[in-house]
């Protein structure tokens, strides 16, 4: 029996870590010393506890809190700025109705901001604030809502320099240092592996089955992760082509 071989470096580093966790959950139950991987598997584990680590500093950066305080702090902001705006349309005087159903037509044509994905939310708002400030900047001044529109940018602008804080040097460091630990997992792996196809070869299949169609079953399973993942590239691809 043979085990297949999966493209590791095609994996995203969550995906990594969590086909290595398999593994070694798989390898800890199958007992690594009847096996015969104990030494190629302490080498697996120490380096991915490492990995687990590196990824952990990443998916628990400092500045993910304040990100999402402060988008937080822009999403309460564009409601009731939406909200002012009803108001304006229910005025009791015409011209700040008319203001307001103008200011409105922008405002339907972006839609909901908040759920977008923060980068994209930034980007749009500031498209917003152009538009409002170019197009209807009298508008603005007659509906009251100038104000809104100058704290609207404040806050997205909060949004943005945290964002850009989040690629600075030691992000940076973090993420060499997960690609370099994965490449020492990734070694260690594939020395086990290859220990255990020497010791089918050698000592036959009966003792190493049950645990080879295990593992060979998470590869497959990981196999098709990488290639559904390729499947939704090409299709967006496709799209894009189109379009």
């Amino acid at each position: 029996m043979d085990i297949l071989n999966l493209k590791l470096s095609y994996l995203t580093n969550h995906a990594h870590s969590e086909f290595m966790t398999e593994i070694c959950d798989l390898t800890t139950a199958s007992d690594p010393v009847t096996l015969k991987l104990e030494a190629g598997f302490a080498d697996l584990t120490k380096w991915h506890d490492d990995e687990r680590i590196a990824l952990e500093k990443i998916s628990k950066s400092l500045f993910a809190k304040e990100r999402d305080e402060k988008d937080h702090d822009r999403d309460e902001l564009f409601s009731g700025m939406v909200r002012s705006d009803w108001s304006a349309v229910r005025h009791f005087d015409p011209e700040v109705r008319a203001a307001g159903e103008r200011i409105k037509v922008v405002l339907d044509h972006y839609g909901n901001l908040a759920p977008l994905p923060v980068k994209d939310q930034t980007s749009k708002t500031t498209e917003l604030i152009e538009e409002l400030r170019t197009n209807r900047a009298d508008d603005l001044v007659k509906t009251g809502l100038t104000a809104w529109v100058d704290e609207l940018e404040k806050r997205n602008k909060a949004v943005k320099e945290v964002e850009d804080r989040q690629y600075d040097e030691a992000a940076a460091k973090t993420l060499l240092k997960v690609h370099e630990v994965r490449h020492e997992v990734d070694r260690a792996y594939r020395a086990m592996i290859k220990r255990l196809d020497a010791l089918m070869l050698i000592e036959g299949e009966t003792a190493y089955a049950a645990y080879a169609r295990q593992l060979n079953e998470r590869v497959t399973k990981y196999r098709n992760i990488i290639a559904n993942r390729e499947g939704h590239s090409d299709d967006k691809s496709k799209e894009k082509t189109k379009a």
